[in-house]
């Protein structure tokens, strides 16, 4: 369920406004008020005359009367930023009980509650987020299939549509998009960020939001799925920054407990160059563990036109496609290749994409030779991009409760034995 924001009329809904002269944004107080759909349009609560008349003040809230509700006071003290157009998410730094407030709502929740989006950068870039193509080239002639996902995008259906998909917009304002889990069971500890794939171009739906319900479900753990810069316009060191700027934010709110990184295909070559950056992150920042899902780790197929897979507006003498192999040596076999954290790797043998022996196959031996935990998954599984799966989701369930994440009382089985 989506989060809900109050709507109120000028006489009776709005207790307070205050702007905070040092960073411009308002802090709503809400009394009363008809609720809307979070991601609608948010309405002016006052004329600009007047916020420009309020734009300093700075008053002590009021007083909470003895007849106030927990939904009256809901929204009490909300930092948000409207996007423009159909998308809205709220500021780097929004507190972790803000956002568990406006992703549960009042009450308690059976199933798992996608939230809010929350950007990464605290000057993101102004104006309203465009779509990575003109709507005039959303067709099977000039985008791919597994892009378009003919059948399987639109209301009622696995994957949102073109327009209201937010992986599908604002390549330049990077975010994480949160799924908490059920408040009916106890929660567990740890967080999981995923990093979908899309070979640089796109970011796939159903290796976003599909996992993270199932994670976050089994788990009883925070799912964040992180929204990363991209080609044309984002190289690799952009990408990584926000591989690490998700990361220490899923790590403010969810303190408690390891953090594990899941990235399929491009997402598995920038979760693997991430945690090979050692030297980048800030103390105990690094992820715990890290799950691969038919990764790329060879990207120089990237540096062919024939097997690259860009299309028009991408040309690979640019500096941002060159960077996609700057420190190839740092994720493969060799005297260079840095230990991950603990992995669970899978790879397909009938993938044309990422074959295992010229991508898994590289990474697990050097994994192995560093002497880090792996569990390595190497069978046909099918084509490239069956996102999830049975065949390996439950073993990577139980491989991550083993290594202390989820709930106390669910069973740490082995994970060899589901």
């Amino acid at each position: 369920m989506l989060p809900y924001i109050s709507q109120m009329s000028m006489s009776t809904a709005i207790s307070l406004i205050y702007f905070l002269s040092h960073s411009g944004r308002a802090i709503l107080t809400a009394d009363v008020g008809v609720m809307q759909p979070f991601g609608e349009g948010w309405p002016d609560m006052y004329p600009k005359k007047q916020q420009r008349r309020k734009r300093n003040v700075l008053k002590k809230p009021a007083a909470k009367s003895k007849g106030k509700t927990s939904r009256d006071r809901l929204l009490s003290y909300v930092t948000t930023v409207p996007l423009g157009g159909r998308f809205k998410c709220l500021p780097a730094g929004t507190s972790a009980a803000t956002l568990k407030r406006l992703t549960y709502g009042e009450g308690s929740k059976k199933g798992v509650c996608e939230g809010p989006m929350v950007r990464l950068l605290k000057k993101p870039p102004p104006g309203p987020w465009e779509p990575f193509a003109d709507p005039e080239y959303w067709c099977r002639d000039c985008l791919p299939d597994w892009i378009l996902l003919p059948g399987e995008r639109g209301p009622g259906l696995p994957s949102p549509s073109l327009k209201n998909d937010p992986l599908f917009w604002g390549n330049s304002d990077p975010c994480i998009l949160p799924f908490l889990p059920p408040t009916t069971k106890p929660h567990g500890r740890g967080s999981v960020l995923i990093c979908p794939g899309g070979n640089y171009m796109f970011l796939q739906p159903f290796e976003a939001g599909p996992v993270a319900r199932y994670f976050a479900a089994q788990l009883g753990v925070p799912v964040f799925v992180l929204k990363y810069r991209l080609l044309p316009d984002a190289g690799l060191d952009e990408s990584l920054a926000d591989v690490r700027a998700g990361v220490r934010e899923v790590r403010r709110h969810a303190p408690r407990g390891p953090l594990a990184i899941v990235g399929f295909s491009a997402g598995g070559h920038l979760t693997a160059s991430a945690n090979a950056r050692s030297s980048a992150w800030w103390r105990g920042q690094r992820p715990d563990a890290q799950v691969l899902v038919y990764p790329c780790i060879d990207g120089h197929d990237w540096l062919d036109d024939n097997k690259s897979g860009f299309g028009p507006n991408i040309s690979i003498d640019t500096p941002q496609v060159r960077s996609l192999v700057k420190n190839q040596s740092l994720i493969v076999p060799g005297p260079k290749f840095v230990p991950p954290p603990p992995t669970f790797m899978v790879g397909s043998t009938a993938d044309p994409e990422c074959p295992p022996d010229a991508h898994s196959d590289l990474y697990a031996q050097a994994t192995m030779a560093a002497k880090v935990p792996l569990v390595y998954m190497r069978d046909d599984f099918g084509g490239h991009g069956f996102g999830l799966k049975e065949f390996w989701a439950p073993a990577c369930l139980r491989w991550l409760q083993s290594r202390d994440f989820g709930r106390q009382s669910d069973s740490h089985v082995p994970w060899q034995d589901v």
